[in-house]
This record gives C-alpha cells, sequence and structure tokens, in this order.
C-alpha cells in the first residue's frame, strides 16, 4: 500500500488505507478520466492543508 497516503492530512486527519481503498472502489465503476478527476481532486484537497514531502506516483490501466 502506498505510505504517502498516510503522511498527508486530509481536513486535519491522515487519509489512511481504508480511506483510499474506498476511494479506489468508489470509483472503479467510473470511465478513466473520471476516475483520474477524483483522485487528482482529493490530492488537491490533502495540498491544501500540507505541503508534498514526497513524490507521488499513482497509475491506473483500462482494462478491455
Amino acid at each position: 500500500m502506498a505510505s504517502w497516503i498516510n503522511r498527508i492530512p486530509l481536513f486535519g486527519r491522515k487519509l489512511g488505507s481504508a480511506r483510499w481503498l474506498e476511494l479506489l472502489s468508489e470509483n472503479a465503476t467510473m470511465p478513466i478520466a473520471e476516475q483520474e478527476q477524483s483522485i487528482n481532486n482529493l490530492l488537491q484537497q490533502m495540498l491544501e492543508y500540507s505541503d508534498q514531502r514526497d513524490d507521488i506516483t499513482i497509475i491506473g490501466l483500462e482494462l478491455p
């Protein structure tokens, strides 16, 4: 599991693995472009509360 999700606070709390997996599950049926936008929105919200200290890499695959 990505370690960055436990380092950047979201609304004063750390995101955590459970919330990250919940977000991925909620977005699983969306088109890949909407998934990307949803994750980018979350990251922007998180970075409003804390500086980015590490690189963040997320890879999404769209399977036929």
